[in-house]
């Protein structure tokens, strides 16, 4: 297995032990390579496109599209850097275009998830704009919707569109109809089928790019947890009445009538399991939010293949999540029920955050997956300590964080007596961090850390000999559904197709290994004893070839009667079964060949090794091009002493 070669992603290679070891399913992102580049070529043979929507929207006259070389992608988009010459002056300005990737958010198995993503995303920058001038964010010059609309930042619009534009906002208020959002609306039509966005360039630095080197100075943490506390108090002036995410329509208008967007939504959705959480649902209580998250978890459980490894290992995963469920009010008061709720940035992390060389911060950028969230869902964050959320298994990591999260608390009341004369939320996330509803919301909103935060963090509130010992497990998993031990029984066969699956992607053959497909030439002695002379294989059980477009049956040889039934699927991965195995082997050959890109064959050759019950005259024709069938010997009786070679 060490001996095949590696198989590219988007970042680095994969040997197929790592694949098989990993927990995510890795068959998606050996297609992320191909689906990038066809993307990154659709970008480029736009490019023209990309500079007109730069110069309709800044209202300039020239612009350069810096080449692919220098584009900037993340998990779920990609900017492509744009300079503008500064006005009687040397040098440039930068803007980016960005683009959201459909190959990454589930655009092929749930069509309308970049249009999703797009229009919550730019309802952020809006929102935020207008009601929290005092969070730096990059400034959105414009953008453009899938449906083709396109809108202009009102500093950048015209004179005329802009004013326009104004005496419909006001007649549209008049009226009582919804007004629309202070974005000029144009006459340009987007050219692109994934929307865009034009934003400026952010300022300052990542956060972590120097976070190593700074995070145990106390005097640098200081200004970046307060600066942290006045983004979440800014955030938090205005309260929604329902958990959801804003979106913006064709016309301009920003509403709070999205799903709550968040990144492991639509992540899992594009690897084709359903979230169940329909795009216009939005929530007015705490309770049936959470059972929608759980209830995505097991959907999660029962279509992602290798979501379990083995019998012990479902039991847990089950077991944890019907733990969750009925643990669900000991971390949930009654009081913050049915709100408040607040805008949050879900995806706040040091990637995320920009700051100067002091660590103050500058800029925060990647507003999608914001949505309004339950006050007790408002949680510190958990990198403080440089570890992933189910990283804190042990005593010592915990305590580490209760430090850190002890010396955030204590700037956040600060912060927030000095701006709104009281101490409200504050105290909230200490209790919440107290009563250890901080683990429960991190078990429920990150599908990947779920069992081991449920294990470490959640099982010893209630007892700590669990989290050691099978029997929780083995009695509780019982009770995730009636179906449940059917459940890990199909898992587990999920498990092993999902094992081919993975095999075939880096051309493994596996051998079908039993006594009935082991074969024997050989003779009696002068004494009536055995003698062999050869052993070999019968068949193969499945063989994988990564290419398409060719007919399988020219590579495989031709059936006696009796022999196993031949199948073969003309699919993206070609695959030939043996059914109906009743103890005869078939001939065969082994042919290499070679393929054009469009997958047809362009010509192949015969590579023979041997061959299955034929006579040494046929045995010893190293040049065959085809087969005949008279070659073949039918008769069983004969069979008994004649090679049988592999």
């Amino acid at each position: 297995m060490t001996d095949l070669p590696p198989l590219p992603l988007l970042k680095g290679t994969v040997r197929l032990e790592d694949a098989l070891d990993d927990d995510d399913n890795v068959l998606p992102q050996l297609r992320y390579p191909g689906q990038k580049k066809e993307f990154w070529d659709y970008l480029v043979a736009h490019n023209a496109d990309i500079a007109t929507l730069v110069r309709y929207h800044l209202n300039i006259k020239s612009c350069h599209v810096c080449v692919m070389e220098t584009w900037k992608s993340g998990s779920f988009n990609v900017c492509v850097p744009v300079y503008i010459p500064k006005p009687g002056r040397r040098g440039h300005d930068t803007v980016f275009v960005r683009f959201p990737l459909p190959y990454k958010i589930g655009e092929a198995e749930n069509p309308g998830n970049v249009e999703e993503k797009l229009r919550t995303e730019i309802a952020a920058y809006i929102w935020l704009e207008e009601q929290c001038p005092d969070v730096s964010i990059p400034t959105l010059y414009g953008f453009g919707l899938p449906g083709g609309q396109c809108f202009t930042h009102p500093q950048k619009a015209t004179f005329f569109a802009k004013i326009v534009w104004e005496i419909k906002r006001h007649v549209s208020s008049l009226l009582g109809f919804p007004t629309p959002c202070n974005y000029v609306r144009r006459r340009l039509q987007n050219p692109f089928k994934s929307g865009y966005m034009i934003l400026s360039e952010a300022k300052g630095e990542p956060l972590h790019r120097s976070w190593e080197d700074h995070r145990h100075n106390k005097s640098y943490r200081s200004r970046l947890f307060r600066d942290l506390a006045c983004i979440s108090l800014s955030l938090n002036k205005i309260r929604f009445a329902r958990i959801g995410s804003l979106t913006i329509d064709s016309n301009g208008v920003v509403t709070l009538s999205n799903r709550p967007l968040t990144l492991y939504l639509q992540m899992l959705e594009n690897e084709g399991i359903p979230s169940g959480i329909p795009r216009d649902r939005t929530y007015t209580s705490v309770e049936p939010y959470i059972s929608d998250l759980l209830s995505f978890q097991d959907r999660k459980l029962l279509h992602q293949p290798n979501s379990i490894l083995d019998q012990d290992d479902g039991e847990m995963q089950l077991a944890a999540l019907t733990g969750l469920r009925a643990t669900m009010h000991r971390f949930i008061r009654p009081e913050y029920r049915d709100g408040p709720f607040f805008f949050t940035l879900t995806d706040l992390h040091r990637s995320n955050i920009f700051v100067d060389d002091k660590w103050n911060i500058q800029t925060i950028i990647d507003l999608e997956w914001s949505c309004s969230q339950p006050v007790e869902m408002q949680l510190p964050p958990y990198w403080l300590t440089s570890k992933a959320v189910d990283g804190f298994g042990d005593p010592k990591s915990v305590a580490e964080l209760d430090s850190m999260l002890k010396e955030y608390l204590e700037i956040y009341a600060v912060e927030e007596k000095t701006r709104n004369g009281v101490v409200y939320q504050a105290p909230i996330m200490q209790n919440v961090w107290e009563t250890g509803s901080f683990w429960y919301f991190q078990a429920v909103k990150i599908p990947k850390g779920m069992y081991r935060v449920f294990n470490s963090n959640i099982q010893p509130f209630f007892n700590q000999a669990h989290c050691e010992e099978s029997i929780f497990d083995q009695v509780f998993y019982w009770y995730w559904g009636v179906t449940a031990e059917e459940v890990i029984k199909k898992k587990l066969k999920d498990k092993e197709d999902y094992t081919m699956q993975l095999k075939q992607a880096f051309d493994w053959i596996d051998i079908d290994l039993k006594p009935d497909n082991i074969f024997v030439d050989w003779s009696l002695d002068e004494k009536r004893g055995i003698k062999l002379k050869r052993i070999s294989l019968g068949f193969l059980c499945s063989i994988g070839i990564r290419q398409i477009g060719f007919d399988g049956t020219a590579l495989i040889g031709v059936p006696i009667s009796g022999g196993p039934e031949v199948e073969t699927k003309s699919t993206k991965e070609q695959e030939v079964k043996f059914n109906n195995y009743s103890g005869d082997v078939f001939a065969y050959r082994v042919v290499k060949i070679q393929l054009s890109k469009d997958g047809h064959m362009k010509w192949h050759k015969n590579y023979l090794k041997g061959v299955l019950f034929v006579n040494d005259e046929v045995m010893n024709n190293k040049d065959l091009d085809r087969w005949d069938m008279e070659q073949l010997i039918p008769a069983s009786e004969e069979l008994q002493n004649d090679a049988v070679m592999f």
